[in-house]
């Protein structure tokens, strides 16, 4: 029977309009083509293909493929070429539909770079650089980059896809196992400027190095002053920066600067300079740049330079040292300041002589930086959220009280939210109340895309048996793959293979009765693929009553405690 075909048509990066084409020419005598990638699918059949539709009014048109960053992504350079395509309509529109299908099951986690490209009259034209790889299309739906999509089988299935991705990676090929498609990237977004393949945009891992690379100036003629993050953290100083990603999404955006023009600088002869002297400058609102039109870094205000002058307000950059002795005397009219650094920062970095106290008195504003906050989630054994509480790094969550379950004593929790410098979701831990003889089947929390899973079955007050005899039920969803026994129970343990379900696991201790309580035997469960999120797989014990009894061969009554596998999601 031919396998399942699955076609979805998604959007997914949605770049619709008619974009200028880039071209590089020697004289076009035909009317520029319209050249855009309008958008990106992902299509799943037999394999996983990217789809691009292209808008354009001319027919000769091809996607250039690169696997692989480029300095010029330009004819002659790409790694592949699509020519063939499909018409397709979409809201009214027509468009060329492309299939990239080059991508194996092990490859989840590979950028691909894309232009719809075009020669005519000689002259080669370019739609804007695209990248995507099939990590982006997951994370984009699964709400981890982008609002989740409200179909919950298609994220079943990407979650699925990405597993299966990272197994292909681990057992199939050996190939990039340090960024397996399961690992947990973190998307790096520039407002302006690019990284270093070109684009705007990408998903790192933790620790990755990436260069920031942003104009000196902007539209209006602005200079660029900082890096800063979604917070307004100011993260660097420097238009080209390496940033060590983190572990959180991120957008950063270089700030412009209107500074002043037209002021007088003396230069120290080292490198670095004082302002002297309004000069032609006319603002009122007078910003002080960090460095001077002869590349001097501004380190201070010389005396007088400002007195008298009808000054409101006065911004400073961290550069400066010193502003001298009446360098801002009788500027009546000044009501702020504004420093590009901490208060701290200003208290101990700058020296302000006598003769200034429309500085002194005016209204500081300082750039603190904004405190990086986290958040923690207490869950119940169930999923059940218990508490979300919002941390600042480095600082300690607060735990609720102490959740209650019959049958239970709680113990604790299964990790430390002390020192939090991520998100962090931290479950509730119990022990089983049982003063009884058991055999007990522990419940297990596993997640979706695991694979597999280890169930503890023990025995609690264990009185004393020299045969033992059961059989262990599980639903479909799991599938017995291994069962170990703990050394403590003697060597005459069985499980017979191939595993069954039910199976069945004998204890015989002829020499000697058992009497240790504890770990009995581990059974390891191989998970089903298509298992959906919030999933409760039951596990149980049917007893050999007949078969279980002690040295004297007396009946050993125990009572059974079942147990699940509950499966949610990452």
């Amino acid at each position: 029977m031919k396998k399942r075909i699955i076609a979805l048509m998604m959007t997914l990066a949605l770049i619709i309009g008619s974009l200028s084409a880039f071209a590089i020419m020697t004289g076009a005598t035909s009317p520029i083509p319209e050249l855009s990638i309008a958008y990106c699918n992902l299509s799943f059949r037999d394999s996983v293909c990217i789809k691009y539709a292209v808008k354009s009014n001319v027919s000769n048109v091809k996607i250039l493929i690169w696997t692989a960053p480029e300095a010029n992504y330009t004819i002659g350079t790409q790694d592949a070429e699509i020519t063939d395509y499909d018409n397709d309509e979409i809201d009214g529109s027509s468009y060329m539909a492309f299939d990239y299908t080059e991508l194996a099951a092990k490859q989840m986690t590979d950028v691909v770079y894309a232009r719809a490209y075009s020669r005519v009259d000689g002259v080669d034209y370019y739609s804007e650089v695209n990248k995507y790889s099939i990590l982006q299309y997951a994370y984009n739906k699964l709400g981890k980059t982008a609002t989740a999509s409200t179909d919950t089988e298609l994220k079943e299935m990407l979650t699925h896809m990405l597993a299966y991705g990272a197994a292909a990676q681990k057992y199939l090929d050996d190939y990039k196992v340090d960024r397996l498609a399961t690992a947990d990237w973190y998307q790096v977004k520039l407002t302006a400027g690019v990284l270093d393949d070109g684009c705007t945009h990408g998903l790192y891992l933790p620790g990755d190095k990436v260069t920031m690379t942003a104009p000196m100036t902007d539209a209006n003629g602005a200079t660029f002053a900082y890096w800063s993050d979604s917070k307004n953290n100011k993260i660097a100083t420097t238009a080209t920066y390496e940033l060590t990603v983190g572990s959180k999404n991120e957008v950063y955006t270089p700030v412009y600067v209107k500074y002043s023009s037209g002021l007088e600088f003396d230069s120290n002869g080292d490198g670095t300079c004082y302002v002297i002297g309004m000069g032609d400058c006319t603002d009122t609102e007078l910003v002080i740049p960090p460095v001077s039109p002869d590349n001097d870094t501004v380190i201070g205000i010389d005396s007088s330079s400002f007195a008298g002058e009808a000054i409101t307000s006065v911004s400073f950059p961290s550069t400066i040292e010193e502003i001298a002795r009446r360098a801002f005397n009788n500027c009546t009219a000044l009501t702020d300041v504004y420093y590009d650094g901490t208060e701290e920062e200003w208290n101990n970095n700058v020296s302000i002589s006598a003769g200034n106290d429309a500085i002194e008195n005016a209204t500081k504003h300082f750039n603190e930086p904004a405190v990086e906050t986290f958040t923690v989630t207490f869950v119940d054994h169930d999923g059940t959220v218990l508490k979300t509480e919002t941390v600042e790094s480095g600082m300690s969550a607060t735990a609720p009280a102490d959740p209650e379950r019959e049958n239970y004593t709680f113990t604790g929790w299964d990790k430390s939210f002390d020192n939090v410098t991520t998100d962090l979701t931290v479950t509730a831990q119990y022990e089983r109340n049982i003063t009884s003889p058991s055999i007990v089947v522990n419940d297990v929390i596993a997640n979706v895309g695991d694979g597999t899973v280890d169930v503890i079955i023990s025995i609690a007050n264990n009185p004393g048996i020299s045969s033992l005899k059961f059989d262990v039920t599980y639903d479909d969803v799991l599938t017995l793959s291994n069962v170990t026994f703990d050394a403590a129970f003697g060597a005459y343990v069985t499980a017979p293979t191939p595993y069954s379900n039910p199976q069945t696991i004998t204890c015989i201790s002829p020499l000697a009765e058992v009497t240790v309580s504890g770990t009995f035997a581990t059974l390891t469960f191989d998970i089903s693929d298509a298992v959906t999120v919030d999933t409760t797989a039951n596990i149980t014990i049917t007893l050999h009553q007949d078969e279980i009894y002690d040295e004297n061969f007396d009946p050993v009554v125990f009572e059974v405690i079942n147990g699940t596998v509950n499966i949610q999601a990452n």
